[in-house]
């Protein structure tokens, strides 16, 4: 009894004395609990909350493609020298994007600042000047240019961009893009190509599919993709010659035994200018086709030379085919145009004439007279000189040359 009344005493002595800890808390500011303001979103009309999306979506696009619009880009300028670019460019010739087409294009403009604003020369210089620093092309290496949704003087653009790649000691190839598909550029992007190789592979599949995988051809240079295409238009079956046609333009022409034209190849930019200008020639007489282009090939100025000369050269490629036959034809024909015809030989011509003349972007005639120079004066002459020189010039070079290793007649004895 005792024992128990002492301890309920201690409990509430204990109870009495200690302070209540749950109310001090409360009451001390360090832990007074502020309850947080609710957010209520404005209320919004679903038309207006569709506004504010499609504004949205429109600044995002503006950001994207460098804040210009479609009816600013004056023309889209493609370059294809591995890495891949395209150049929006407005009426003063101002850089309004560069879209990159493959992993090599995005890495090189990542190291470059800015462009929109600049001129197209200003951009093309900074560009080709860092790919050449990267590694990405060479010097003299060949660069393709395309170009679509030109307003105004396309001859005239084509011209200019051709004249920079030249300045920069590159040779630069036109490709057109004439009944390219819609969705070519789009699909470019993704396979992470150039517009160019796309437009070709387009064409490679459309005549042989059964034959040609995509996934191939995207991994092959843009002159195999050239070569395959010329093999698909004109198999070796159906090809009897080939004549080579250079008076500034330069064209080879695929025959049949008919001397019906299977094909016509613009060896230059002088020539695909042409070519671009003229219906299909496909199916139609040679002497059809040659008064075509030498009437397309104006001002006269185009024909080499003053005196009107016309090189042609002529690769047979059946066994019985009579070269001197069509050598006669051909002569007889440029002739009676007004012209004066001058016979290239192409006798021991080596094997990769043909490849290195496109790369070149220069007829097979010349490659061939600059080949024999280089051969006899290497340390004199360079290849990427000589390229520049008309036919008629290189024709001069190489009769010096002649008349340089002549023997001396001269006896030494005074009359």
């Amino acid at each position: 009894m005792r024992e128990e009344q002492l301890k309920k005493w201690i409990r509430q002595a204990a109870e009495k004395d200690v302070p209540d800890l749950k109310q001090r808390i409360k009451k001390d500011p360090r832990f007074i609990h502020k309850p947080a303001r609710s957010f209520r979103f404005p209320s919004l009309r679903p038309m207006r909350v569709l506004t504010y999306a499609l504004a949205a979506v429109v600044v995002v696009a503006l950001l994207y493609t460098g804040l210009r619009t479609e009816d600013e880009v004056h023309a889209t300028i493609h370059l294809s020298y591995n890495p891949a670019v395209a150049i929006d460019v407005d009426e003063q010739w101002k850089v309004l994007g560069i879209i990159p087409f493959n992993a090599d294009a995005e890495a090189l403009l990542a190291s470059l600042p800015a462009m929109r604003g600049k001129s197209f020369d200003d951009a093309f210089d900074r560009l080709s000047e860092e790919a050449l620093a990267a590694g990405y092309i060479e010097a003299g290496a060949q660069i393709t240019i395309a170009m679509e949704r030109v307003k105004g003087d396309e001859t005239s653009l084509r011209e200019h961009v051709e004249n920079r790649v030249r300045d920069h000691g590159f040779h630069p190839l036109v490709e057109s893009l004439i009944d390219i598909r819609e969705d070519a550029s789009e699909r470019a992007r993704d396979r992470g190509i150039g517009l160019p190789a796309m437009v070709l592979i387009d064409r490679i599949i459309e005549r042989e599919p059964e034959k040609h995988d995509v996934e191939d051809l995207i991994t092959k240079r843009l002159p195999e993709l050239r070569e395959i295409l010329r093999d698909v238009e004109t198999p070796d079956a159906d090809m009897y010659a080939k004549v080579h046609l250079s008076y500034n333009p330069a064209f080879a022409l695929s025959l049949d035994r008919n001397r019906k034209v299977l094909d016509v190849v613009a060896s230059n930019a002088k020539a695909m200018a042409i070519v671009q200008t003229l219906p299909s020639l496909r199916g139609e007489h040679l002497d059809d086709v040659f008064e075509r282009l030498t009437d397309a090939a104006s001002p006269p100025s185009d024909v080499d030379a003053t005196q009107g000369e016309i090189t042609f050269a002529i690769e047979m490629f059946q066994a019985e085919g009579d070269v001197s036959e069509l050598k006669g034809h051909l002569e007889r024909l440029i002739k009676g145009r007004g012209f004066i015809p001058v016979y290239q030989d192409l006798q021991d011509a080596p094997s990769d004439l043909a490849s290195r003349a496109e790369d070149r972007n220069i007829g097979l005639p010349a490659m061939a007279l600059i080949d024999r120079i280089v051969e006899r004066q290497p340390e004199r002459y360079d290849v990427d000189d000589l390229i520049e020189k008309r036919l008629s010039e290189l024709r001069s070079i190489l009769q010096s040359l002649d008349d340089e290793t002549r023997p001396d007649t001269d006896t030494g004895i005074d009359d």
